[in-house]
Formats: C-alpha cells, structure tokens, sequence
C-alpha cells in the first residue's frame, strides 16, 4: 500500500519540499539549519542521465555522511558511494543492466560524460531513486547545486511539532516550499493517486460516451 510504503521510507521528523516538484535555492536550506532545535539535516537534488544506448534515467544525489545520520539502509551489495568516481544503483536497475559492485559504468550526466564505479546497490527507493551520485561529483563537474526537498530530524529535547512551526514560519516567504510530517506527507500522497485515479475514471467515462453514441 502507499502508506505502508510511505512509512517504511519516512525515516525523518520532517521533509522540505516544493509542491509543484520543482527544485529551490539551496539558501533556503542553509537559513532552516540555523534555525534553534535542528538536529540532522540531508538535503538531495534530483537529476537527469542518459547512457551511450540513449537510455533515460533519474539520479539522486546527496551528502552520504549526512545521509547516513537519519537514514538507515541495508544494503544488497557494497556501500553508498565515498569518492567522486563512484555511484550506486537500486536494485531493480542493477538486475535490469546486469551490474555488479565493482563495475565500470559510463553515464552523461546532465551534459557532462563521466565513467564512474559501482560502489553499492540499495534496495529500490522513492527517496534515492534509480542511481544516486555525491555532491562533490556535482560540484567537480561544475553542476549548479539546487535542492529537491530535505530531510529534517529535530535535535534532542525539541519536539518535531515545535520544530515543523519554526520551519512553516521560516518558509512563509516561500508560498511554493513546504514542510510536511510523516501522516501530512502521506495524506498528500494518497490524495495525489486519488486525483490521478478520479481522472482516469472521468476519462474512461467520456470514452464509453463517445463510444456509445458512435455506434450503429
């Protein structure tokens, strides 16, 4: 189910994101760890990959030392990347190319050709995505670093409520950004595929009308 998939991912207090998916300036992630009752933060960016057989592909990216302050993964293979010539995959993108730790892989991303090595491979994820890449990869090759949404934990002695109000005030000047805790991004979720599934219902009505009327 959404929720039990939802929950089983939704390893922070809180998550920062843009409704509309669009990502948002990475000043708006500096202000909110200055904020008093911050513990963690993990903060991604979400980019796209091609590869010489023109195959299309989403890639994370991410502070893996960070990331691995609030996340808990058990890995199929390997670790998560450590230098900026390595990445890891998720499963189902691992079977799918025949890759294993340790393998050689050429990508392009986002217009830069990079040869990069297969450091670990994840249990598939809404939050990594396909492949998952480390910051200072971004940043040696020179990629603007924007943020897709960040991952907020609340420092000892501060309740995620309290902390959610100090984020919601900081992010007034940003009608399109948001925080969300795990049960409010759930109810998000849901409500998005509910909409998604209304659609195609009104859809499949209109079709049967026309059908309908067009027959003998």
């Amino acid at each position: 189910s959404i929720r039990g998939g939802v929950e089983e991912e939704f390893q922070m207090d809180l998550l920062v994101s843009n409704a509309i998916g669009q990502p948002f300036s990475t000043s708006i992630g500096d202000d909110i760890e200055k904020l008093e009752g911050v513990g963690a933060t993990v903060r991604f960016q979400r980019l796209f990959a091609t590869t010489d057989k023109d195959d299309f592909f989403q890639v994370s990216s991410t502070d893996f030392s960070e990331f691995k302050k609030i996340f808990k993964f058990d890995m199929i293979a390997g670790d998560f990347p450590e230098g900026t010539k390595e990445f890891a995959v998720g499963e189902t993108y691992a079977t799918d190319n025949g890759l294993s730790v340790g393998d050689k892989f050429e990508m392009n991303l986002q217009g830069n050709d990079v040869e990069l090595e297969l450091s670990g491979i994840y249990p598939d994820s809404n939050i990594l995505i396909q492949a998952t890449v480390p910051f200072a990869l971004l940043e040696e090759l020179k990629i603007k670093r924007l943020d897709g949404s960040i991952a907020i934990n609340a420092a000892e002695g501060t309740s995620p409520e309290s902390l959610e109000d100090a984020v919601s005030f900081e992010l007034e000047s940003f009608p399109l950004v948001s925080v969300q805790n795990k049960n409010e991004f759930i109810d998000a979720q849901i409500d998005q595929v509910s909409q998604l599934l209304n659609l195609i219902y009104a859809l499949l009505g209109l079709l049967s009308a026309v059908l309908i009327r067009t027959l003998p």
